[in-house]
């Protein structure tokens, strides 16, 4: 496991939206606590790890733990909980995942205030601030 000093960050492929603790809680590669260590000292910007020659950007929520919707094209295509206070995008090849919703994304992943945003295409809204959610919810 690394840190990967790669700004801006590119997303190509099929992701899974997820708390990294259901994925990467066990994992014994170098162990969880050292992820959250790195993570936090970053804890402002997304950091992009690298795990099992993977490239996993992680981020923050703005406010902690909750469940989060994942908003496409100005529509909820679902949502995740989170237990660590952190979402990560994780390529992945599967078709669903009961841990959050897959999507297949092509852009550039910004983070502000707790949200992710992939070319205005995507938001992952930890911060109640989007004025997507609104519609997503109608």
């Amino acid at each position: 496991m690394k840190v990967l000093d790669k700004h801006p960050i590119e997303l190509d492929g099929r992701y899974l939206i997820t708390d990294p603790c259901y994925v990467y809680g066990d994992y014994d590669g170098g162990g969880w606590d050292e992820f959250c260590t790195l993570l936090w000292a970053n804890k402002d910007d997304i950091v992009l790890f690298e795990i099992d020659g993977k490239e996993i950007p992680v981020m923050s929520t703005r406010w902690g733990d909750g469940c989060y919707p994942v908003i496409l094209d100005g529509h909820e295509v679902g949502s995740f909980g989170v237990d660590a206070g952190l979402f990560a995008f994780i390529p992945t090849t599967a078709e669903s995942d009961n841990r959050g919703p897959i999507v297949e994304l092509k852009g550039r992943l910004t983070y502000e205030n707790g949200d992710a945003i992939v070319d205005d295409k995507l938001v992952v809204d930890t911060s109640g601030d989007s004025n997507d959610e609104e519609e997503a919810w109608d």
